[in-house]
């Protein structure tokens, strides 16, 4: 009946702790971990569908030779982004000139408006705007003008190039 006994006073003990230890874990205490990140600017920029094309100019023509081409800047949510067009082979970006192997040159223009009023610079904020996320593109028009009544340019095919550069 010892053993009985004593086994019985053994279940009774393991009670008792486990119990205590359940009282023991009935508290607890809290902390706060913060949690931070900052996203990038990043912009991406595609090439332009197609070059800035005027065709054929007539010297001879009433009207000034005009085109406008596209391409696409995807930039963060919320930043701001400023784009310049540089002068190409011209001796400034208000007298952009195209050439004929290098020799002739043809006067042209880029504006930022479709009324070709606002000549488009390397300077930072001549463009720009905000970006809606990378998985969305803006669509920027470039739009040049050939001035009519150049009479001393030669018959060939002019070419000149520009480049974007898009700041944020």
């Amino acid at each position: 009946m010892k053993s009985i006994a004593m086994f019985r006073n053994a279940i009774v003990l393991a009670a008792l702790g486990a119990s205590a230890g359940l009282a023991l874990a009935a508290g607890s205490k809290d902390t706060s971990i913060g949690v931070s990140a900052s996203v990038a600017s990043n912009c991406l920029v595609s090439t332009a569908s197609t070059g800035l094309g005027f065709g054929v100019y007539d010297p001879l023509a009433a009207d000034d030779n005009v085109a406008s081409t596209t391409f696409k800047v995807k930039c963060s949510k919320n930043a701001g982004y400023t784009i310049g067009l540089s002068k190409g082979g011209g001796a400034a970006e208000d007298a952009r000139k195209m050439a004929l192997s290098g020799q002739l040159a043809m006067n042209y223009a880029i504006y930022s408006d479709s009324n070709r009023t606002t000549n488009w610079g390397a300077t930072a904020g001549t463009a720009g705007g905000i970006g809606s996320g990378l998985d969305t593109e803006n669509t920027v028009t470039v739009y040049g003008k050939i001035p009519k009544n150049q009479y001393d340019v030669g018959v060939g095919a002019y070419a000149d190039t520009v480049i974007a550069t898009v700041s944020y």
